[in-house]
């Protein structure tokens, strides 16, 4: 298959709502921190982070999502926190031509090991098996044992605790 998928927007939302019938959805803040009382212990888990996703479809066809959560260990080294995989979030991108989605992506139950700098990343799967794989180049990012998620976006934030 020679679609692809490009995303225009993947950040991460204090609140995502939508604006019409046919549910097209408005950013309204952007949250690039997450802030516990002073006294947190970690690990810590979120109730729910909120992601806001606009991507397009290029003769992509239906295409899976997936989420994953990584923090960085040391300068230059992430490691995997939590992996997002929900089979039911499928973009209904067509076969030929371009369309471009904005769906809210919620991650329940967030895991948090400590304070510092993590990664949310968004990969996309063709969701019919039998007609393969994009054709792209591979990232860092990608999944080095699962060659048929493609790397999208990347958003980052930082988890802290508060003064007291």
């Amino acid at each position: 298959m020679t679609g692809r998928v490009d995303v225009m927007q993947w950040v991460r939302a204090r609140t995502i709502s939508a604006s019409g019938s046919r549910a097209p959805f408005n950013l309204l803040e952007v949250a690039h921190h997450y802030a516990g009382p002073g006294d947190t212990e970690f690990p810590r888990t979120a109730p729910q982070f909120n992601m806001y996703l606009r991507a397009a479809g290029r003769a992509a066809g239906p295409t899976a999502v997936r989420a994953r959560l990584h923090r960085e260990a040391r300068p230059y080294h992430w490691e995997l926190v939590q992996d997002f995989v929900n089979p039911n979030l499928v973009l209904p991108f067509p076969e030929t031509g371009t369309l471009v989605y904005e769906v809210p992506v919620n991650l329940p139950h967030v895991r948090l090991i400590g304070v510092g700098l993590y990664a949310l990343t968004v990969y996309f799967r063709c969701a019919d098996e039998l007609e393969g794989h994009w054709d792209r180049e591979r990232t860092d990012w990608d999944p080095p044992d699962e060659p048929e998620w493609a790397f999208g976006a990347v958003d980052y934030f930082v988890v802290n605790r508060s003064e007291p």
